[in-house]
């Protein structure tokens, strides 16, 4: 990866905290409430696990926005 800039409309990373953070609500919920013996309780974990790394980058490309337009901000 280089150093170089990319511009990324700051409304679709929200969106995609937001779509990750309601994927990761319903998912953590159905794998909730899934017994222990159900065989595709192994699968819900697993979906689980995605959806919240998704949610994790996600959260951390609009900290990195955040920062990056705090400092363009900042007086020189």
């Amino acid at each position: 990866m280089t150093s170089g800039s990319c511009v990324i409309d700051y409304s679709y990373l929200e969106y995609f905290a937001r779509l990750f953070g309601k994927l990761y609500e319903d998912v953590f919920e159905a794998y909730s409430r899934t017994p222990q013996h159900i065989s595709s309780r192994p699968h819900m974990e697993r979906a689980l696990h995605l959806v919240q790394s998704g949610l994790s980058a996600a959260q951390q490309l609009l900290a990195m926005c955040r920062e990056a337009q705090g400092r363009e901000k900042a007086p020189s």
